[in-house]
């Protein structure tokens, strides 16, 4: 006579394999919400960098047939009338409409755009003519700052157009490009000044 052992009737899931399956759940929500947050994160430094390109050629365009011979001052409310942020996707006027505020807002990312038609001293203490200033100020998170500071001399090396770059943090102007600054360059309340060759 042979002796069958009856199996157990399975009709719900044990305790434990209910654990387990919410923990693989949990793990797979947890990587997707992080690729999500590293996509954001690109997606605005890309955007950012972007209306960088179109501001830089909205002045160049401005100033092309100019016969500006004083530092101008673009990032008001009156450069924004003058048409320097048409096209910068993400740039915006702040609240109180005093300051205009970039993608990378952080707590509050300022935009100053100069326009420096002769003898301009760069930080480097060269001296060069039809400078063009973009200073990125206010309280850009770290992560977000290294790679938009390597996002731009990236994509500017390639034509040229970028002569330096330099933080307030650090005393030192950068001339060569590609460039991925440290951790120290990019403290929160650091402004970010990057200079163009019009």
């Amino acid at each position: 006579m042979s002796k069958t052992r009856r199996q157990p009737d399975r009709h719900a899931f044990s305790l434990i394999e209910s654990v387990i399956v919410l923990a693989l759940i949990g793990l797979v929500i947890g990587g997707v919400w992080a690729a999500s947050n590293s996509l954001m994160k690109n997606i605005t430094v890309n955007r950012t960098i972007a209306g960088m390109v179109q501001i830089i050629s909205n002045v160049r365009a401005m100033y092309a047939r100019s016969s500006e011979t004083a530092t101008v001052a673009l990032a008001n409310p009156t450069g924004m009338e003058m048409g320097i942020f048409r096209g910068a996707d993400g740039y915006v006027l702040s609240p109180g409409g005093s300051r205009i505020a970039s993608p990378l807002r952080g707590t509050g990312t300022i935009v100053f755009v100069n326009y420096y038609p002769q003898s301009f001293t760069l930080p480097s203490g060269r001296v060069a003519d039809n400078v063009i200033r973009l200073q990125y100020g206010g309280r850009i998170r770290q992560e977000d700052c290294v790679s938009f500071v390597a996002g731009v001399t990236s994509r500017f090396s390639a034509n040229g157009s970028l002569m330096e770059f330099a933080s307030t943090s650090s005393p030192a102007a950068v001339t060569t490009f590609p460039y991925i600054p440290t951790a120290s360059e990019c403290n929160p309340g650091a402004t970010m000044n990057f200079y163009f060759s019009f």
